[in-house]
């Protein structure tokens, strides 16, 4: 067996490795193995979160359905106690009117 000898800088360290051709080759295969395990792994995890996002615009898209309706719902309620606080207003001062109207005379008094 031939070994080899490879100079590493690492850190503004030099390295020399001797190793022979098979355990380079060896390292090679298995950083390569792992390094494709890592993409199938970051490929799944990428799929997976695009799925939830998917989900979570649904759940948004939903929601901010809900809220308008409850708005408008709200709106609508609010409208309609003005007009009733109109109309008791308008009753309650022609009631006055009419009180004022029949006590003239006392008033006058």
């Amino acid at each position: 067996m031939l070994d080899i000898g490879i100079d590493l800088h690492l850190g503004g360290k030099s390295y020399t490795i001797t190793s022979s051709r098979r355990q380079i080759l060896n390292v090679l295969i298995s950083t390569y193995e792992s390094a494709v395990h890592q993409n199938q792994i970051l490929i799944k995890t990428q799929s997976e979160l695009n799925e939830r996002t998917s989900q979570l615009e649904e759940l948004n898209r939903k929601l901010e359905e809900r809220v308008t309706r409850e708005i408008e719902k709200r709106i609508e309620h609010e409208y309609m106690l003005l007009q009733q606080s109109k109309l008791s207003f308008r009753h309650k001062s022609y009631n006055l009117t009419i009180i004022l109207y029949r006590n003239k005379g006392t008033l006058l008094q």
